[in-house]
């Protein structure tokens, strides 16, 4: 063994903590379902419930306008929105983990329900408010509504 030998492994360990470290506080680990009480909703698809923003579960619900990262508005964006607002406005909403857990903007994939709707994700897509992701939902939803690939998505 060369002298130098011991201490690379040690640095390499090091090194090797420090990642696992940094990678646990980007995507931290949620155990029991988020809980609160009428939820920010940013859109059809997205509320934010306990601080943490959620992504519903398997599916995707038209755009609305977000002008400063240049989405314009999709056919139907107004009212999706508006649906979740309902379903969830004044109640008590709880979400859990689901499928990927995080996406891309760092939102916690998640099942939402409420004591009045068991699956707002389900619901969105039963209402034709929302597609079924089956890329994302595995088919969790099939036979609800139609799925998202149809659509060119």
């Amino acid at each position: 063994m060369h002298i130098g030998e011991p201490f690379a492994l040690i640095l390499n360990n090091t090194h090797v903590a420090a990642c696992v470290v940094a990678l646990a506080a980007v995507t931290p680990a949620i155990s029991a379902p988020l809980a609160c009480y009428g939820p920010h909703v940013a859109d059809g698809d997205t509320i934010t419930c306990a601080g943490q923003r959620v992504r519903i579960f398997g599916i995707n619900a038209p755009e609305i306008a977000h002008p400063a990262q240049g989405i314009a508005e999709e056919p139907g964006g107004q009212a999706a929105k508006a649906r979740m607002i309902q379903l969830t406005s004044g109640r008590q909403v709880w979400c859990e983990p689901a499928g990927d857990q995080w996406d891309r903007y760092g939102r916690m994939v998640g099942r939402c329900w409420t004591s009045q709707t068991r699956d707002l994700g389900a619901e969105m897509i039963r209402e034709r408010l929302a597609c079924q992701w089956a890329r994302y939902s595995r088919h969790a939803y099939d036979g609800l509504g139609r799925d998202c690939s149809r659509r060119g998505k």
